[in-house]
C-alpha cells in the first residue's frame, strides 16, 4: 500500500501506507500488477467486495474486506 485516501473504505478498514497485500480472495499476489489482475477478475465475476490478506509493519496479518469500485 503506497497511499490511503482520506475518507475512503481503505481508511475505514485502517489500511496504512507500508501495509503489504499478500492475497486477493484465494489468490496469492506478489506485485501491484498481480493485485490489479486479481481485482479485475473479481469484478468480471460480478463481485462487489474484495477480501484481502494484509500484513502491517509490525508483522500482524489480517483479513480486510473492501468494496470494489464501480467502473
Amino acid at each position: 500500500v503506497t497511499a490511503v485516501e482520506t475518507g475512503s473504505p481503505a481508511e475505514d478498514k485502517r489500511l496504512q501506507p507500508g501495509d503489504v497485500i499478500s492475497m486477493v480472495g484465494d489468490e496469492a499476489v506478489a506485485s501491484p500488477d498481480d493485485i490489479e489482475q486479481a481485482l479485475a477478475g473479481l469484478k468480471k465475476d460480478g463481485r462487489t467486495n474484495a477480501r484481502l490478506v494484509v500484513q502491517n509493519a509490525e508483522g500482524n496479518v489480517r483479513w480486510v474486506n473492501l468494496p470494489l469500485a464501480a467502473e
